[in-house]
């Protein structure tokens, strides 16, 4: 049975890493799209100074509420730099604006630099 105790759903695993900073949800004209950097710190990963190990940086909707989701879609993948702390908004053309924390080690950290990324919506699978 998938019901739990008091008529909770039981725990299952889910399909998003753990991030290395917090993912954001945001829902706008019925669809919600998530934002978050996909891949955990793994043994292996050549993490540059001053990225935190955040990146790439990802998009991804859903068309029926959260249930499932659609692909990852990259917006920024530079490994010697660190993608943190979306902010979302949609504009009236159509378009998504993202911003985030975009710094690297010669910034001196991840928060040192914001940025801005114009995003259309119609290009997100």
């Amino acid at each position: 049975s998938t019901t739990g105790v008091h008529g909770f759903q039981k725990a299952t695993p889910s399909e998003f890493t753990s991030p290395n900073s917090p993912m954001l949800i945001k829902e706008f004209d019925g669809v919600v799209y998530t934002i978050y950097n996909p891949i955990p710190r793994y043994n292996g990963i050549v993490e540059y100074p001053g990225t935190w190990g955040r990146t790439p940086i990802v998009i991804r909707k859903s068309t029926d509420g959260g249930k499932t989701w659609g692909p990852l879609n990259t917006i920024a993948a530079d490994p010697e730099r660190g993608y943190c702390y979306p902010a979302l908004f949609k504009t009236n053309d159509n378009n998504l604006l993202l911003g985030m924390c975009m710094g690297n080690g010669t910034d001196g950290n991840t928060l040192c630099r914001l940025g801005i990324v114009k995003i259309d919506i119609d290009t997100i699978a």
